[in-house]
């Protein structure tokens, strides 16, 4: 700050500045009034002219350079409507394609264990038929077991044909096999009760003709079997009996009707 020597010129210093303030506003005063005398209302003409000018250059808002409204979903993310409505329609058609996928898998599941099934019950049906049929075809059984399959075949068909008196060996063979009854020849025949001649006394006294030689040449030569499995026989009948209420009838040849276990 600028010091003075005495009060005097300090007073003078602020006279000057005050005479060169008024001095400054008379002759802006002055121009002012020039201006108004030779341009009437020029200040209040140009402010509005320059105001509609802006406004007719000045250009519209775009409603494309507004920021849509977003909102917070229940994941934690922010999205546009239309963000949300196209995350929605891809999140549903996710869930669509792995509901089909997981199907799919079960469905292929199923029908691996379905057809796993189906094989296993082929492979033991025909290891069964491989079984008895290596039984018979062979010959796991001496000269002394094909006599007593004769003897048992004289003694229950010796009416029948031939093919009647192999089924008869082929009862007592299958028999043989099955784990349901004895593992031999023999002993499915001496079995209680499980032939009538053996019980009756019969099946002692017959001896076999040569059409029961035959049957025996038709089993283990030919490797003829028409048994179906069959383990039980009787005289055929239209009445009921234990056979026919408990067991199931698989067919009829000659005068016997043939049997298996009911599964």
């Amino acid at each position: 700050m600028q010091r003075y020597q005495t009060e005097d010129e300090h007073r003078k210093a602020m006279r000057a500045k005050i005479n060169k303030t008024i001095k400054r506003g008379r002759r802006r005063k002055r121009i002012i009034r020039r201006l108004k005398k030779a341009v009437p209302g020029i200040c209040i003409g140009v402010f509005i002219a320059g105001m509609g000018a802006w406004c007719i250059a000045a250009p519209l808002p775009d409603p494309d350079d507004y920021e849509p409204y977003r909102f917070q979903a229940e994941n934690g993310q922010w999205y546009t409507q239309e963000e949300y409505e196209q995350m929605s329609r891809e999140r549903d058609a996710y869930h669509q394609r792995e509901r089909e996928e997981a199907e799919k898998e079960a469905q292929m599941i199923r029908d691996y264990q379905e057809q796993y099934q189906k094989d296993q019950e082929a492979e033991w049906k025909l290891y069964q038929e491989q079984t008895r049929t290596g039984l018979i075809h062979s010959m796991d059984f001496d000269a002394s077991d094909a006599y007593l399959l004769e003897k048992i075949a004289m003694a229950e068909a010796e009416s029948e044909d031939t093919e009647g008196k192999a089924l008869v060996m082929l009862v007592v063979l299958n028999r043989v096999w099955d784990a349901r009854f004895p593992d031999t020849i023999e002993e499915v025949i001496m079995q209680d009760g499980a032939f009538t001649p053996v019980s009756n006394g019969r099946y002692d006294k017959v001896e076999p003709d040569a059409d029961c030689m035959k049957a025996m040449e038709l089993i283990t030569v030919e490797h003829w079997d028409e048994s179906q499995g069959a383990l039980y026989f009787e005289k055929a009948s239209d009445e009921s009996t234990w056979h026919s209420r408990n067991l199931q009838k698989l067919f009829t040849h000659g005068a016997h009707a043939f049997y298996t276990e009911k599964e």
